[in-house]
């Protein structure tokens, strides 16, 4: 649980809610797909409850597919084509393309420098 009273802002949630924006903010950032597996239910000794929301994630951010967040279920996914589909992210979403433009390596490549003209 995480709570703000002066905001008057509370969720009993967080960590699940932090599931579902971290695994967007990171494949985006990281131009990754991101295929998450996550449990459900609640910890056998614990009793604490698992949050779930196993899903795919495109390098856009996108969820494509994402499970309950409560009950066991399974997911079948077919013809998810991530080879086929990175030559689009790339064309959509190639960050990188403008830090190769902008920064240099230096020295034996582990540091980069903003290019100079």
């Amino acid at each position: 649980m995480r709570d703000y009273p002066g905001m008057n802002v509370r969720t009993d949630l967080y960590y699940g809610e932090l599931w579902d924006i971290v695994m967007a903010a990171s494949s985006a950032t990281n131009q990754v797909w991101t295929i998450a597996c996550n449990a459900v239910g609640r910890h056998a000794i614990s009793g604490a409850a698992f949050w779930g929301g196993s899903g795919i994630w495109a390098p856009s951010g996108m969820k494509l597919i994402q499970a309950s967040h409560f009950n066991e279920e399974l997911l079948i996914v077919h013809n998810l084509d991530i080879r086929g589909e990175r030559q689009v992210e790339l064309e959509d979403f190639d960050y990188g393309i403008d830090f190769r433009t902008i920064y240099r390596p230096m020295g034996d490549g582990r540091i980069f420098t903003r290019a100079v003209d």
